[in-house]
């Protein structure tokens, strides 16, 4: 049950940054910047927790969170932010 909160946790701290992300203005408002640092995402949960909380590594993990980061950038260059 708690992995589903944390779940639940990270994925509204996603939406929260995602949202908040357009109205930084380049990260030239240091409030709402910070908001968004804060709500680092899905992808870095995903790492944390293979990093410092011993979860399992596989390949499929880490080309997931790859896609993720990947999907995100690629979303930005093309201008749809």
């Amino acid at each position: 049950m708690l992995a589903w909160i944390y779940l639940a946790a990270a994925i509204a701290t996603e939406v929260i940054g995602t949202v908040f992300l357009r109205f930084t203005d380049g990260f030239t408002r240091p409030l709402l910047s910070a908001l968004v640092v804060v709500t680092v995402g899905t992808a870095a949960v995903a790492v944390i927790g293979m990093a410092a909380i011993g979860e399992s590594v596989s390949a499929l993990k880490l080309a997931s969170v790859v896609l993720v980061i990947g999907g995100v950038v690629g979303l930005n260059l093309s201008g749809a932010h």
